[in-house]
């Protein structure tokens, strides 16, 4: 089976080298691969577009300017003939989040960032994204779960998962061949990742 979840909270991950253009290059640091402060005042969550490879180049640039960004990563390793290396590298490519009370100054220090194309949103507004969207993929980020992207699903009955590292996460479950998985959902950007779920309790919630 599969869990189709959505979002929440930021979470501090490793921190990741980059190139000019903002791509984690190793495992020292230039840009933070997630950005977070616990000095800012909240808000609401948004998601921005950014130019490929310009993420954490971005995120760096915004938060200086004073906007809380989470730019969520994960470990990949890359294999060469003679040698492989640990990057960390963005989980959704071409997209970081930030949390502010919108205006217009928070708009103009965000569209200006170098790396930015835009909000994601509906007639050219941004769009608030739901906490517990965010919050969701930040615990499963603390838990150091093993994941992969999937593609986007937004089907199926909500189900609650019951013990372990993932205790209380809420979702949609969908028959998926091959074994069981978590699929948690950003519907904001469409994106999702996949989490094999192996040993998990799940309980199925009414709908509203």
């Amino acid at each position: 089976m599969h869990l189709c979840l959505s979002f929440q909270q930021a979470v501090k991950r490793p921190l990741a080298t980059c190139d000019s253009e903002g791509e984690a290059v190793g495992s020292d640091t230039l840009y933070p691969a997630v950005c977070s402060n616990n000095n800012f005042d909240g808000g609401q969550w948004f998601a921005l577009s950014t130019m490929s490879r310009h993420e954490r180049l971005a995120a760096h640039e915004i938060q200086s300017r004073g906007v809380e960004t989470f730019l969520p990563t994960f470990t990949e390793i890359h294999r060469w003939s003679d040698r492989k290396k640990k990057l960390e590298v963005p989980l959704f490519p071409g997209y970081l989040f930030i949390r502010a009370e919108m205006s217009p100054e928070v708009r103009r220090k965000v569209l200006f960032a170098r790396g930015i194309v835009s909000f994601v949103g509906m007639g050219g507004q941004p769009v608030p994204i739901p906490q517990q969207e965010i919050s969701t993929l930040q615990q499963l980020l603390q838990t150091g779960t093993s994941f992969s992207s999937h593609a986007f699903l937004k089907i199926g009955q909500r189900i609650r998962i019951h013990g372990g590292s993932l205790d209380g996460i809420e979702g949609i479950l969908s028959k998926v061949e091959g074994g069981d998985r978590l699929v948690v959902s950003v519907e904001s950007i469409q994106r999702s990742i996949a989490i094999h779920l192996d040993g998990y309790k799940v309980e199925a919630l009414r709908s509203n």
